[in-house]
């Protein structure tokens, strides 16, 4: 988007990819993640730094402390994304944005058996939850949880937040910062901005 470089947080930075190609844009972040082997691997420098903190609980961050904030394939995996949406709107500055993506909901339904090894599955038909393998690479399958949800439930936590939805917009493919098997796969982003003024 058009937005001047600042401050960035990356919710659920994983490997620091999204904070690398911020970098290269003039942007200087933090990323959280509640997995220590992600963040382990997560080159430092360009202003970059990473802090072990779970985007289900309160973030280790003082009030208005970021310009934007990026959360990408996180919000589909948490079970209560009320905590992730008021953390995010609560640390970043009055007329601060935010973009959250997602995993297309409408395809995950329709598609969920080909693209994961399917677990324990929870309740069917949506909101429907089941543990899932995701190959992040060859030799590591990581188990997570995916809830599964209309868009119109993130974009209203975010709402009840403090966020404005200024978007919303449908990509094709997550491209190479995707896992493998997700690359391909059709997503959305919620484009949002934090009222200015009182």
């Amino acid at each position: 988007r058009d937005v001047a470089p600042g401050l960035v947080l990356d919710v659920g930075c994983g490997d620091g990819h999204a904070l690398r190609l911020l970098a290269e844009m003039g942007w200087r972040g933090t990323g959280i993640d509640w997995a220590e082997d992600m963040l382990r691997v997560a080159p430092r420098g360009d202003g970059q730094s990473f802090v072990v903190a779970d985007a289900e609980r309160p973030f280790p961050f003082r009030d208005a402390t970021f310009d934007a904030v990026v959360s990408v394939m996180v919000l589909m995996d948490l079970v209560d994304i009320t905590n992730c949406a008021r953390e995010t709107r609560r640390v970043v500055r009055q007329g601060g944005v935010g973009e959250f993506v997602i995993l297309n909901p409408e395809f995950v339904a329709r598609d969920a058996e080909a693209i994961y090894e399917i677990g324990e599955r929870r309740s069917l038909p949506p909101p429907a939850e089941w543990r899932a393998w995701v190959r992040i690479a060859p030799d590591q399958p990581v188990s997570t949880l995916y809830v599964q949800r209309p868009v119109e439930a993130y974009a209203e936590a975010l709402v009840d937040a403090g966020w404005q939805v200024t978007g919303v917009r449908y990509l094709d493919a997550l491209g190479d910062g995707a896992p493998e098997v997700l690359r391909n796969e059709p997503a959305i982003a919620i484009n949002t901005r934090v009222p200015s003024g009182p």
